[in-house]
Formats: C-alpha cells, structure tokens, sequence
C-alpha cells in the first residue's frame, strides 16, 4: 500500500506592533475585521461572527473591481487572547475548493505580537500558493493598522 502525500499546508509568522489582546481582537470583532482583512486591493464589506465553539463566521472580500464572495467556517478553539482556530471555505468564487483549517497563536512579546499562522489541508500546491500571498499580503493591512493608531 502507497502512502498517500499529505495536502499542502502553509506556517506563516508576523510580528505585528500590538498587544496580543489588541491583535486577538482584531480577528474576532466584526468591525475591526472590516477594517484590516483581504489582501491588497480588496474591502471587507461585511463580517458576521458566532465567537463560540461551534460558532459560524462569514467574512465578506470585494476586489476593487469586481463581485462580492466569502470566507466561511466554523470555530474550533478559542483561547482569548492565545489561540483560535476555525475550519475555512471559500463561498461564491466559482472555484471554492474543499474545507481547510487554520490555527493562529499569538505571542505575546512585549507591547508586540508575534502571530504564527498555520493553514492545513489546503487542496493543492496552488491552493497553498495562493494563500500564502494572500495572508501576507492581509497580515501587511493589519500591520498598517497598528502603525497608523
């Protein structure tokens, strides 16, 4: 019998110029998500979130020109302000792919953050591609934030 590879997964860091409280919030309160989430170009328009296990979140994205489509998932862990994680799917791209999962710590160093991102079961090396640009290029907005408070 062949093992069979594993899906692709990605590992991404950050430190951001925030307390982990701060930065918690960020990922878990419907107005400060609208604020920072998509990657460069796009908006947030709308943000819902049921912040318990087993709770939904849905997440808006709007590229500047183009059509609305959405993040969606279930939450797994939440540990204020250490740990949260939550299952993922894209909802509305015509090409939505199957559930992944994605696991964020935040540690705590000094008056900053150090965010490590770990997104699995990602369904191809492309899949990992595309969201490894994405997250960075999101985790660039969230920085921005921080910098400009």
């Amino acid at each position: 019998m062949t093992a069979q590879p594993l899906p692709p997964a990605l590992q991404l860091s950050r430190r951001l110029p925030a307390s982990r409280e701060r930065v918690f919030r960020a990922w878990t309160v419907p107005a400060e998500v609208m604020a920072w989430w998509g990657p460069g170009g796009f908006t947030a328009p709308s943000a819902e979130i049921d912040l318990r296990v087993g709770g939904r979140y849905r997440f808006a994205m709007q590229p500047a020109e183009g059509k609305v489509f959405y993040i969606t998932g279930t939450y797994l862990e939440i540990a204020p302000p250490e740990r949260l994680a939550f299952t993922w799917q894209w909802e509305g791209t015509g090409n939505d792919g199957p559930e992944s999962a994605v696991t964020i710590e935040f540690h705590a160093r000094g008056g900053e953050t150090d965010l490590v991102l770990i997104h699995e079961k990602l369904w191809s090396q492309e899949a990992a591609d595309n969201h490894r640009w994405g997250w960075n290029s999101s985790f660039e907005k969230l920085s921005a934030l921080y910098s400009r408070t």
